[in-house]
């Protein structure tokens, strides 16, 4: 039986699975070169102006407030933080190039990485299964999956 997108965001959106997806984004973001002690954690603030700290202190409510919202249907991303930073440096002749980096606040960071995985990837995964016959289709954003294997299967195909 397959269940409604609904039903599925009933299940994902628990208090205890935003806990845990905090603690998953926590740690892809600990700098593993500094002290176990004090590791640094580079988390940006988003548009929302809320560092990380203060999210995890009160990671509970936050947690209660996200899920209550998705459920209601009243749930609303905030806009990306935007902030360039230098791509090149500025020359005698010509002006540095920006990059523009797009930043989500810490809790819309939350809410599309259960999205992604506990709601949309597996049945995104198995279409791409079926389509993937007799080759893969697309590699991007599946496990598994990656640049350099694309880059082996057009060497083949070629």
């Amino acid at each position: 039986m397959v269940d409604s997108i609904d039903e599925k965001l009933l299940e994902a959106f628990q208090e205890e699975r935003i806990i845990h997806a905090f603690y998953e984004y926590k740690l892809t973001k600990w700098d593993r070169f500094t002290e176990i002690d004090e590791p640094e954690i580079s988390i940006p603030m988003g548009a929302d102006g809320i560092e990380f700290e203060a999210f995890e202190k009160q990671l509970d409510r936050n947690a209660r407030n996200i899920c209550y919202r998705i459920i209601h249907d009243s749930y609303i991303f905030y806009p990306f933080r935007e902030l360039e930073i230098p791509k090149e440096p500025a020359t005698a002749d010509k002006p540095a190039k920006l990059r523009t980096l797009s930043i989500a606040s810490i809790r819309d960071a939350l809410v599309q990485a259960v999205l992604y995985e506990d709601v949309l990837y597996g049945p995104i995964e198995n279409l791409f299964k079926t389509l993937d016959d007799p080759a893969p289709i697309s590699f991007a954003y599946r496990k598994g999956k990656s640049a350099p294997k694309a880059a082996e299967a057009v060497y083949a195909y070629t």
